[in-house]
């Protein structure tokens, strides 16, 4: 149904309504949240997968989730002959992480510290040059790059990795093709 929505919330519950002007009412809402500081509100065409989120909505992962999630996106995005999709493994970083981005994106100076920066240029490059066959895919694909843009490490990647403005031109008129609202 077209003028169908569901809400989720943090507390995991959920509201489904439906109007007739729904995009001008979701967009209402967007404003609205956005204009009282919730930087973690988005529209999505999915509803989230509360099976693969590790904790609760309503509170961060921790960093070492964030790293795994960054390390599978970069590992599924280079690698074709593993067991797990890049899809899958975008869905599963977007429910982790929260739309306002990476809440541990900088490196700590201790020993043995990961280098997040590049964790983060690689999960964004694995993400650009990926081929996303199904608009849902495509959908999932640039929520994560939205949410690895969204840290300052993803922000500088965006300006100076060489070529990926230029790939992600292209990824943005190839979901085009698709003739569908969701990404579009």
């Amino acid at each position: 149904d077209p003028q169908m929505f569901t809400i989720e919330y943090n507390s995991m519950s959920k509201a489904t309504y439906t109007c007739q002007d729904r995009d001008a009412l979701l967009a209402s809402i967007l404003d609205g949240a956005r204009g009282n500081k919730n930087r973690d509100i988005c529209i999505q065409a999915t509803k989230t997968n509360m099976g693969a989120r590790i904790g609760p909505l309503y509170l961060p992962v921790e960093e070492e989730v964030e790293s795994i999630c960054l390390k599978l996106l970069a590992e599924v995005g280079t690698k074709k002959d593993t067991t797990q999709s890049l899809g899958e493994a975008t869905r599963f970083f977007n429910t982790n992480v929260s739309y306002s981005g990476l809440a541990h994106a900088v490196t700590e100076e201790r020993l043995f510290a990961e280098n997040k920066e590049r964790l983060i240029n690689n999960a964004l490059n694995a993400l650009v040059v990926a081929e996303c066959p199904t608009v849902k895919e495509t959908e999932a694909n640039f929520h994560a790059m939205r949410r690895l843009v969204a840290s300052r490490a993803g922000f500088a990647a965006f300006t100076n990795l060489p070529g990926f403005r230029e790939k992600l031109g292209l990824k943005v008129i190839k979901s085009f093709k698709f003739d569908d609202d969701g990404v579009s």
